[in-house]
């Protein structure tokens, strides 16, 4: 309640006439003085007089036109917009969300008011207390007597279908519901489709006609239904010139180039006028056809002869005058068969029936042989033994030359036994049998070459073992047919012989084309390599007891083609200590199979991985896993997608400082960590990653049977990192603890990449770090999603990433980086709802989005530089301030703000905690470019901790309109050496006043 004018007036004067009390100027004579009086020369302007709709602050303060105005307008609250009111409301005006005209019934419903169309839709859209009475959009409903679905009669016009009317109309007979638009049309003489036509063209039951074009009694094209015979349509058809009446199935072919009778063949026939050739049919093809089928062309066709005569039309080799050959066939249709035919052959008599005749023996010729004691084959040494003949094979040690070749007991084995010192060759013309431990070595460098086509058969427990003491060297030929070496009797007995041995004093072995079957390889391998340097290519061993191929330290062998099958151990081992040479082009091991060994395929240092190539079969292992121990990668290396995932066992690391190496990993690779292990990229020197998984995609995960969050290290791109680029990268499973993707000082890509399940931080962003980051899902992570210190940024834009089950935000970041993420991006599930905004200084231009999710700002925020970077709030976006999370615009060096919020979807500075003072406050201070320093539909709330207010204007005469300020612990606007536009704002509940 205002107090009495008349009261405030005596008091006034009685406070001026105290004893003692200075004087005041009272010009208006209203009582108040110039010290509290806003318009001295103006007696209906005091503090505490009427306010009135005058467009003057007549009470004092600090509006103009209240809504409470003694002569303020009754108006109506207008809800939704419709121009109609409901709740009575005064203003000096009409405005938005008011309205002149109150009595809307429904003032959330825009279409409800009074005078709107009612509808049928069960409501009082008029406001007149009834509901859808004269609807404009009723429907109309006809009876329906037969129950047909449709409806005759005049249309009835209602909201809801009246008992025993339908929607449709049209019935044409409404007694009959046989009859109605929807029913069959049918040759009975009534209109059963209500369309106004009786038995018209098409009824379901009508006879099918041709239509007959040229009148010669035959049609053509679909047959129609017609209840009744009309003019040009006739029962036949067939009619392949419908327009041409010479030509139908009833006429006569004729030599004219036309199918006269429709049959679909050109001048065919009996003999009809202009026939003049007999033509006989040739079935297979020969020239001449069979007795009896001749028929008149008018002209040649396929498969027709003028001649005639073969007795036997379907084999193309026989017919008249056609060479006799021995197949059993009467060639030349003479009546004989096989008879001096230009193919017989030549006979022997075989005395002893071994298939060979002696050479001296009378020959004959003819297809058969005369009788079963004759040969096809000649030159028997002896005719009268069957076990002599070329067919048989040569028996060793009985002086006979069983084969007839003239040489006896060739092709019989040569044993070998102890050290061979002097050079030797082991042919394919004899088996080889090893019957004890066989060296080759000696002070004459001996050299042991086995040529193509050999076998060697080793005895229990026999080996070869080859400069192993002394000098020596193994030369295995078996470029075209290979080399086998193997059990003896080629036992299939794994562990039957010790295996192949090369040592420290071979000179240059090569084993080419070379196989390995049986050996032992429990000790070391079936093929060992002590210290050694050969060239093994196309080697393949096969079910070995042990190891199928071992590898020692100072070993450094040039493998081209590598196949290990069915070895109770590891396929293929090199020592920590060993190497492989790298004198061929691509991957050594590639191409071949590493297969049912009952270890691991293949065991090696992680410098040689690319040796393992992609188009090497593996399966069926007993753990299939590509070992690779720790290394670190010198060189530029490409790990293939194999059959079968990598085991990461120990740490491997890439760089170096002069060679700046590439680790490239190819799509489909998969690879799985040992505990504690992971994968170093440009940590201490430089060095790479490119891993492009853009079809199969590339996946860094733990190795654990059941894989859990902190299974292996991780991945870190250190400070030496040379711009990694991961695509189509799934990173599992890893540790987290400084991130399961950590980013020391460098600089990646990554692209459409995933990182699941991490016991701690899925990305994290250290130390001047600058990643781009696009198309990525980062889900499951123990700790924060994405992690971004103060020291780093996001190069380019954050874009279309999907951050997703995290155990505390999905993005923390710096205030500077806060730009680069794009509203594309989604956070969703996380253990907090928020991207958390650390402290920091915008200095470059800024565009800050609705994320979706709150902003928590967690320290002071400054927007200045030399630059003068202009900071956007996008609409619908909601920041929430911890106790010291203050946000200035220009205060020590130049910029300026835009909040770009909306009626609908305002911008919301809040506090964390939800209570007055629970942040200082926003302020824009003295170098703040007022001009381009613009709010509108903000809410600033539950500010003041600055001790002024929740927006300070600190010499910034910006603008502030259509927004809240609420709940501040001081003032709700401050201002300091500033006139800011203030416009349409809401004031509610601050502590020390509205406006200071």
């Amino acid at each position: 309640m205002r107090p009495s004018w008349t009261l405030l007036l005596a008091l006034a004067a009685g406070c001026r006439l105290q004893p003692g009390a200075p004087a005041y100027v009272d010009e208006d004579g209203d009582g108040w003085d110039t010290t509290t009086d806003c318009d001295d020369a103006d007696p209906l302007v005091a503090p505490f007089a009427d306010e009135r709709c005058d467009g003057i602050d007549n009470d004092c303060d600090g509006e103009v036109d209240e809504d409470d105005a003694v002569d303020a307008l009754a108006l109506f609250v207008d809800g939704d917009g419709d121009g109609y009111g409901g709740h009575r409301a005064t203003a000096c005006a009409v405005r938005a969300g008011l309205a002149a005209t109150g009595g809307d019934c429904d003032d959330a419903d825009v279409s409800t008011y009074p005078g709107a169309d009612e509808r049928c839709d069960g409501a009082d859209n008029d406001c007149d207390s009834d509901v859808d009475e004269d609807p404009v959009d009723t429907t109309a409903f006809f009876v329906d007597v037969d129950g047909d679905g449709f409806g005759a009669g005049p249309a009835t016009l209602s909201c809801e279908a009246p008992l025993g009317m339908v929607a449709a109309g049209g019935d044409c007979a409404d007694e009959d519901p046989s009859i109605s638009p929807a029913a069959d049309e049918r040759c009975d003489k009534t209109d059963n489709d209500c369309d106004g036509e009786v038995d018209e063209e098409g009824a379901v039951d009508a006879p099918r006609w041709y239509r007959d074009e040229d009148g010669d009694g035959y049609g053509a094209g679909e047959p129609v239904g017609s209840c009744e015979e009309r003019p040009g349509l006739v029962k036949l058809g067939g009619d392949c010139e419908p327009t041409w009446a010479e030509i139908n199935p009833a006429v006569l072919e004729a030599c004219n180039g036309y199918d006269d009778n429709c049959d679909g063949r050109i001048d065919y026939g009996d003999a009809v006028e202009g026939r003049t050739v007999l033509y006989y049919a040739d079935a297979d093809g020969d020239g001449y056809g069979a007795d009896g089928s001749g028929l008149y062309w008018c002209a040649p066709a396929a498969a027709l002869v003028t001649l005639e005569g073969d007795c036997d039309d379907e084999e193309p080799a026989v017919y008249v005058g056609a060479e006799e050959v021995c197949d059993h066939l009467d060639n030349d249709c003479d009546g004989e068969v096989d008879v001096e035919a230009i193919d017989e052959r030549t006979w022997w008599f075989d005395a002893d029936g071994d298939g060979y005749g002696a050479a001296t023996s009378d020959a004959r010729r003819g297809c058969d042989p005369p009788t079963v004691d004759w040969a096809r084959f000649p030159d028997d040494c002896d005719d009268g033994d069957p076990a002599v003949s070329p067919g048989e094979a040569e028996v060793c040690g009985n002086d006979v030359d069983e084969d007839c070749d003239d040489e006896r007991d060739n092709g019989c084995p040569i044993t070998h036994c102890g050290t061979i010192t002097a050079s030797e060759v082991w042919g394919a013309d004899h088996p080889h049998l090893v019957t004890c431990l066989t060296k080759v070595g000696g002070s004459a460098h001996p050299v042991l070459t086995v040529e193509d086509g050999a076998e060697v058969q080793f005895y229990p427990g026999a080996g070869l073992q080859i400069g192993d003491l002394s000098y020596g060297r193994l030369v295995v030929q078996g470029d075209v047919e290979g080399v086998r070496f193997t059990s003896l009797g080629d036992v299939a007995t794994p562990g039957y012989w010790q295996g192949v041995t090369i040592g420290q004093q071979d000179e240059g072995s090569q084993l080419r084309g070379l196989t390995v079957a049986y050996a032992d390889g429990t000790a070391t391998g079936a093929v060992s390599l002590k210290s050694a340097a050969p060239l093994l290519r196309d080697l393949t061993v096969l079910d070995a007891l042990g190891t199928g191929v071992y590898v020692d330290r100072g070993s450094e062998p040039e493998i081209d083609g590598l196949t290990v099958e069915g070895c109770g151990g590891d396929g293929l081992v090199l020592d920590p200590a060993a190497a492989l040479a790298r004198g061929i082009t691509g991957p050594g091991v590639a191409g071949g199979s590493l297969s049912d060994n009952g270890g691991y395929p293949a065991r090696l240092p992680a410098a040689y991985a690319d040796e393992i190539g992609g188009s090497t079969v593996i399966a069926g292992n007993g753990v299939d896993l590509v070992e690779l121990f720790g290394d670190t990668l010198v060189e530029d290396a490409t790990w293939d997608a194999l059959d079968v995932p990598w085991w990461i066992s120990t740490t491997v690391s890439v760089g170096s400082s002069t060679g700046h190496p590439t680790l490239t990993l190819m799509d489909g690779a998969e690879l799985r960590f040992a505990p504690g292990a992971g994968l170093s990229v440009g940590v201490s020197s430089a060095g790479r990653l490119v891993a492009l998984g853009t079809g199969l995609g590339i996946t860094l995960t733990s190795g654990a049977e059941v894989p859990a969050p902190g299974d292996w290290a991780g991945l870190t791109l250190g400070s030496a990192d040379e711009g990694s680029e991961l695509e189509g990268v799934t990173v599992a499973y890893a540790q987290g603890t400084n991130g399961a993707i950590y980013l020391n000082r460098s600089a990646p890509t990554l692209r459409d990449c995933q990182i699941l399940d991490s016991l701690g931080v899925g990305l994290s962003v250290r130390n001047a770090s600058a990643p781009q980051v696009s198309g990525c899902v980062i889900t499951g992570s123990g700790g924060e999603g994405v992690s971004v210190d103060g020291t780093s940024s996001l190069a380019g834009r954050f874009r279309e990433n999907a951050i997703t089950g995290s155990g505390g935000a999905p993005l923390s970041l710096p205030a500077a980086a806060l730009g680069a993420v794009e509203d594309s991006c989604s956070f969703a599930g996380n253990a907090l709802q928020e991207v958390t905004v650390t402290s920091g200084t915008v200095t470059e231009d800024a565009v800050w989005s609705n994320l979706g999710v709150p902003l928590h700002l967690t320290g002071p925020v400054s927007v200045g530089s030399h630059e003068a970077p202009h900071l956007v709030l996008r609409e619908g976006l909601e920041l929430r301030f911890d106790g010291l999370a203050a946000l200035k615009v220009g205060s020590s060096s130049a910029a300026s703000l835009e909040v770009a919020g909306t009626g609908a979807h305002p911008v919301v500075f809040t506090a964390s905690s939800g209570a007055p003072g629970g942040w200082p406050g926003l302020t824009l201070g003295r170098s703040c470019d007022a001009a381009h320093t613009v709010m509108e539909h903000a809410v600033v709330e539950y500010g003041g901790g600055n001790g002024r207010g929740n927006v300070y204007f600190d010499s910034c005469s910006a603008t502030l309109r259509d927004s809240t300020v609420a709940w501040s612990s001081n003032w709700g606007v401050y201002r300091s050496s500033a006139n800011p536009t203030l416009s349409n704002i809401t004031y509610l509940d601050n502590a020390l006043g509205d406006l200071k």
